[in-house]
Order: structure tokens, then sequence, then C-alpha cells
């Protein structure tokens, strides 16, 4: 069949102009048919540099639903050289749970995996930059923030400087350190990795794709503790050489410990009345936690008798911590590695210890369920403390 030059002009013009139409409804669904990601951070830019000056989660879970229940808790697998050192299905040392998995690297870094209810929250905001906004307790600096994309997910990547306190030799020195980590929402939860060292984005991304959000773990509840009764124990410092060549200090104070079972309406020990020479000016009551009485004598020096239901710490700084002050310091770090700053003693029968210096006199001991403490600006002996805890019954 032969086809003649004027449907060849037809057929000419028609077959571009559908190829072009063909492709302009590849690009709509390219651009449109995909749909766009879900971006569940809210993140305002200064409109001249185009930096971060607020970012915030829009939240997926209101806050009271969040605070009834735990999250889902996913499972996170590091390379097998970091160790787990708390989970967060478990409570910590102190009794709850605080949603966080931590691990420590051989050369002491700590990473950490913390999970919670995507609720409305702000990340981080500059007020210098948005005038309009109240002062926010923020924990990061929008300076060091960056939105990046992991494939779909929207990801927040930081790395803020900071100052960590090391002890070297009882000498205390600050330290140049860097925090990174990163925040995204799965499902209904926000997610943070954080490191304590400088961390390419990569490496966090990486761990990103560690979690598994299929594997599911159940907090566990914690075991009740068998009753045992109050012992005391002596404050030490704790000197431990890390692999780096640091050393690392820490402190344990004077303190009770121990588990003993306590009645719904403990009895107090008390002054059955106010010791000779000194006046009572006010009382203050936690029930069935504390009970605290003060005193004081014609020269102004105060007396104090603190008693605590259950385990305690001792010989602490008490300036402003309660409603009546008591302006006592706490046990300074060369006293703690001095043990014999300390002395034992006792008081009706039950251990005691004795702590005197130019500040203070105070004498810490057990009763049965109870940790009590006498404290004295006065200066008193360790004969003249004995004699006035002997008379609290």
């Amino acid at each position: 069949m032969t086809i003649s030059k004027k449907r060849k002009r037809i057929l000419c013009i028609t077959i571009p102009a559908a190829v072009i139409v063909i492709a302009a409804g590849v690009v709509f669904w390219l651009v449109l048919g995909q749909g766009k990601s879900y971006q569940p951070f809210e993140i305002w830019r200064n409109p001249d540099s185009n930096a971060i000056v607020y970012c915030a989660v829009k939240g997926e879970v209101d806050s009271q639903t969040a605070s009834e229940q735990p999250p889902p808790f996913y499972t996170f697998t590091p390379s097998s050289d970091w160790t787990m050192t708390q989970s967060a299905t478990e409570p910590s040392e102190y009794g709850y749970y605080d949603n966080t998995d931590y691990y420590q690297s051989p050369d002491g870094a700590t990473l950490s995996f913390t999970q919670s209810f995507a609720t409305s929250q702000i990340l981080a905001a500059n007020t210098d930059s948005q005038p309009q906004f109240p002062s926010y307790n923020s924990y990061l600096d929008p300076a060091y923030l960056s939105e990046v994309w992991f494939g779909n997910t929207q990801v927040i990547y930081y790395q803020e400087p900071y100052t960590d306190i090391v002890f070297e030799n009882e000498e205390r020195i600050e330290v140049d350190s860097t925090n990174t980590g990163v925040y995204w929402v799965h499902d209904q939860s926000l997610l943070h990795l954080s490191c304590d060292q400088a961390v390419e984005l990569n490496q966090m991304l990486e761990w990103m794709t560690q979690v598994d959000y299929n594997n599911l773990r159940q907090r566990v509840e914690p075991e009740e503790e068998p009753i045992q009764p109050l012992e005391l124990e002596r404050g030490s410092v704790q000197v431990t050489e890390m692999e780096d060549g640091r050393t690392m200090s820490s402190v344990e104070y004077y303190r009770s410990e121990g588990n003993p079972e306590i009645p719904d309406n403990p009895v107090m020990p008390t002054f059955p009345q106010a010791p000779e020479g000194w006046i009572l000016v006010g009382k203050e009551d936690d029930l069935p936690i504390l009970h605290l009485e003060k005193y004081v004598d014609d020269q102004g020096e105060i007396l104090a008798l603190d008693c605590t239901t259950g385990a305690g710490e001792l010989f602490q700084n008490d300036a402003g911590t309660t409603k009546l002050y008591l302006p006592f310091s706490g046990m300074g770090w060369a006293e703690l590695e001095d043990q014999s700053s300390v002395q034992d003693a006792t008081v009706n029968g039950n251990p005691a210890f004795v702590h005197i210096n130019q500040d203070v006199s105070e004498i810490a001991w057990i009763d049965g369920y109870c940790t009590l403490q006498l404290r004295c600006t006065k200066p008193l002996s360790e004969e003249e403390l004995i004699a006035l805890a002997e008379q609290v019954s």
C-alpha cells in the first residue's frame, strides 16, 4: 500500500506528540503519583541563611496515652564490640525504667538507644532568631542540627560539642567532647540513638538499620527485694584506670543499706522533750518516710534530728533542701578518702558513725527500720553526741 505525502506528514507530527504526552504522564506519575513522604518533624529555618532555628516532633500520640503505657520496645543490636550495660526493659538500680538501652565500647564510649512515644515535643529552638517563642529548656542547639532523608525516613542528625569533667589524680579537668545522635519516628515511636563521641552520619544511619521493628521485647517486672535488716556502710573514693590511660574517680557516701520491713504507720523516734539548753523551733513530716526536728540554743546554734524509714545517705549537704533551713555541708573529698574522719560508735547498742570537723558535729545510727542522724553546728564531743542520741526514743 502506498502512503501519500500528506499522510506521512500527519504521522510524523502525531508520533512525536504522542511521545511527549506519554513522557509527561510518566513525569506526572513520578512527581505526584508516588505520594509525599511523611514528615514527623516540624522544622523552621532562617529565611536568609536557611539554618535550622526550630525543630519539634509534630506528635503521633497524646501525652496522656503515652503516660499510661510503655512504648513498644524494639530490638537494637550493635556490633559485638559493644556491651549492653542497661536494658530499657529492666528497671535501673534505682528501681525505675528510663526507656533507654545503654552500651559501652572497649575504649569507654557510651551508646544509648531511647524509645518513647512520639508526643508533641520540642527538640531544639533558637529563641534569639525566633523571639516570639518563650524560652525553652531544649536539649539541642539547632545550630548543630541537620535534616537528612534515609530512604523515606526523615532523620534529624546532630553533632553537638560539650565539656566533660574528668578527674586525674584528684585533679578536676575539663575535656572538650562531642555528642552525636539521630532522631527518627517509626510508627508511633520516637527513636533516638546517641553516642558520646564524634560519629559520622553514615555510621549513625548504619546503626539505624540494626533496629529490628518486628522483634518486640517485654518489660521485666522487678523482683521484690528480700527483707534485710539495715546496716551501716562506710563511704570511700574509688579510682578506676581506663584503657586509654585516664583515671575516673567516683565516690560512695556514708549510708545505711538494707530493706527492712516497714509498717504502714511507722512510729518515728523523737526527743520526748527538748534537750537541755535547746528550744524546738520547727518540725517537718513526710510520713511514712521522713521526720525532722530543728532546735536552736541561746547562741543561735542549730541542732537537727533527722529520721528516715529504710536506707538513706548520711552526712549530706542539707542547706536549702528542706522547709527548715539547715546549714550543714556534706563530707568533702578528702574526708571520704580518710577513713579516720568517721569513728565507729554505738547508740543504745545500735551501730553508729560519728563525724566531727570544724563545721559540724554529727552522729548517725540505725534503730530497727529507721536511719537517724543528729547534726549540730555547735562543737560537740563524741561523748556529747552519743548522750544526745540516746535521749531519742
